[in-house]
């Protein structure tokens, strides 16, 4: 056994030689840089398969944007597990791999629910146009995850005003895995 105090960086440099992020939490703009900087790390030692264990939930999608960009342009392909709560802006960011990819365990949940769109980048614009781009925020969000289940947007829209929470299995039927991780 190794002594506490090495146990973060000892744990960190076996999932770094594992090719494993755990991504796990709020998602908020200092998860979503952790991430993201995980994966550039990995990316630029090799580009052999990367494994996100993924469990984030939010409500801004400025992070979850951040992270999705990242997943579905990386050069490496990048397996997302979801392996606990993913919820609201998660859902988005968890969504940046193809289905084949994106695999939950059995117990893990995802809830779809209000998304919040990222402040306005200009201190001078006005509330309409702020509005606007919020809109055009939730409605890609909307769409992020209607195409990576496979289903018509409108549905999507539907399922997060209703709060809609799928268990692992329900996760699978509706499109947002593949399957689930199981031992054997």
């Amino acid at each position: 056994m190794f002594p506490p105090h090495n146990f973060e960086a000892n744990l960190s440099g076996r999932l770094h030689g594992a090719r494993t992020v755990v991504a796990q939490g709020v998602l908020d703009g200092a998860a979503a840089a952790r991430v993201t900087q995980a994966l550039l790390l990995l990316a630029s030692t090799s580009e052999d398969d990367v494994r996100v264990l993924f469990a984030l939930h939010g409500k801004q999608l400025g992070p979850a944007f951040a992270v999705h960009d990242m997943v579905s342009t990386m050069t490496p392909r990048v397996q997302m597990i979801a392996t606990g709560r993913v919820a609201g802006a998660g859902v988005v960011a968890f969504c940046a791999a193809p289905i084949e990819d994106r695999t939950c365990l059995p117990m893990a949940r995802f809830h779809l629910h209000a998304l919040r769109a990222s402040s306005p980048s200009s201190v001078h614009s006005s509330s309409q146009s702020a509005a606007a781009d919020a809109e055009r925020q939730r409605m890609r969000a909307y769409d992020v995850i209607a195409w990576a289940a496979g289903v018509p947007r409108a549905r999507v829209e539907e399922d997060v005003r209703r709060g809609l929470v799928l268990d692992a299995r329900e996760a699978e039927t509706s499109g947002l895995v593949s399957r689930l991780t199981m031992r054997g």
